[in-house]
């Protein structure tokens, strides 16, 4: 196998000795189309630190850059590490923000840092990456004895293509199965909870259904109780209060509610704005004793109402009207990016009606 990395330290020597070209510079051409000094500092980390020192050090220089085979080597380093990682150089320090490719750049010219070698890597070609990435020029092998070294490292003496090919290609199955059962497990939990999700907004019934991709048709329910409530004066607390102590008040409120209907069969349909609206007896039927828990439970609501405590209002206390009406409705999913379980039906009218002409802290019921 071999691989050719381009556009390095060979392309600059080519540009150097062509000095009568009209070509530009890999510099002028980053230049021109980058002008994040950030973005192109992090284009630089293969580079040698005398390399880094010539190009940094002497911006305003007309003396062109002095590219050596030795920066080469000491690039071939850092590819060797990202061949091994499969990750960036340095970024140990770049990945939490710690330090900007400024900063890194200029702690490589001072010789402070050098390219991480994980403890992934085998020991023979951590030998060679630590001789390769020098601080001195003239102690880095050249690459005829890196080709040595990396002979040697092969214990198994020489081996045909078709064996070289065979290995690499099981070493990468064996990572692509990882990979795969990884992924798996990530999106069988993103499954579970986008389904634990759907069975928070959608009856349990209808949730399953949408899940296997069954339609789900309008149904008739000839007998429901339905529970309608909001809060009187909330068009003036909503001018006396801040958006987020709106929202936190409402949040506290509702959990409270939501914590009751756990204790009785019913239904939440949802709650818009101050109003919170309720059913029993659908989805599933339970003959006549809908009335019971609607009402139970609207007491309950209107006890929990009275004890509330506004956070940004302590001394005012909140005040609920309610309204119960039972009879016959019919339920439907209602849309296709955002499906909603609703009710219609004369049913729900005259509950809403029912509640919006309640007196405060009353359940009116027809």
């Amino acid at each position: 196998w071999n691989v050719k990395v381009a556009d390095w330290e060979y392309n600059s020597l080519a540009v150097n000795q062509q000095s009568n070209s009209a070509s530009k510079t890999p510099e002028e051409i980053d230049a021109e189309i980058l002008d994040d000094e950030n973005v192109l500092a992090a284009l630089d980390y293969w580079m040698a630190p005398e390399i880094l020192k010539q190009k940094y050090c002497r911006k305003n220089s007309t003396v062109p850059i002095r590219y050596t085979l030795e920066g080469d080597i000491y690039s071939f380093s850092v590819i060797l590490l990202e061949i091994f990682t499969k990750e960036d150089p340095y970024t140990e320090l770049t990945s939490g923000e710690m330090k900007e490719p400024k900063e890194v750049i200029q702690m490589i010219m001072e010789n402070t840092i050098c390219p991480q070698i994980s403890p992934e890597v085998p020991e023979s070609v951590k030998k060679i990456m630590k001789k390769a990435s020098q601080v001195v020029p003239s102690k880095r092998p050249t690459f005829q004895n890196i080709v040595k070294l990396l002979e040697a490292s092969n214990k198994r003496g020489r081996t045909s293509v078709v064996e070289c090919m065979m290995e690499t290609l099981e070493t990468y199955v064996a990572s692509l199965e990882s990979r795969i059962e990884e992924r798996t497990q990530e999106l069988s939990v993103a499954m579970a909870n986008m389904e634990g999700l759907l069975h928070r907004i959608l009856p349990p019934m209808v949730a399953s259904a949408l899940s296997r991709g069954e339609p789900v048709p309008p149904e008739t329910f000839n007998s429901v109780s339905v529970f309608f409530s909001d809060i009187v004066g909330f068009t003036e607390l909503c001018a006396a209060s801040a958006p987020l102590q709106i929202v936190t008040m409402l949040n506290d409120l509702y959990s409270i509610f939501d914590d009751i209907i756990d204790n009785y069969d019913v239904y939440k349909v949802e709650t818009i704005g101050d109003a919170y609206l309720v059913v029993s007896g659908l989805p599933q039927r339970n003959g006549i004793q809908h009335a019971r828990h609607i009402a139970n439970m609207a007491l309950d609501f209107t006890k929990s109402a009275t004890s509330f405590k506004i956070r940004h209002m302590e001394e005012k206390s909140l005040q609920m009207r309610a309204g119960i009406h039972s009879g016959p409705v019919v339920t439907g999913v209602v849309g296709l990016k955002m499906p909603r379980y609703c009710i219609f039906g004369d049913t729900v009218n005259t509950a809403s009606r029912m509640e919006s002409t309640s007196q405060a802290e009353h359940i009116q019921v027809s």
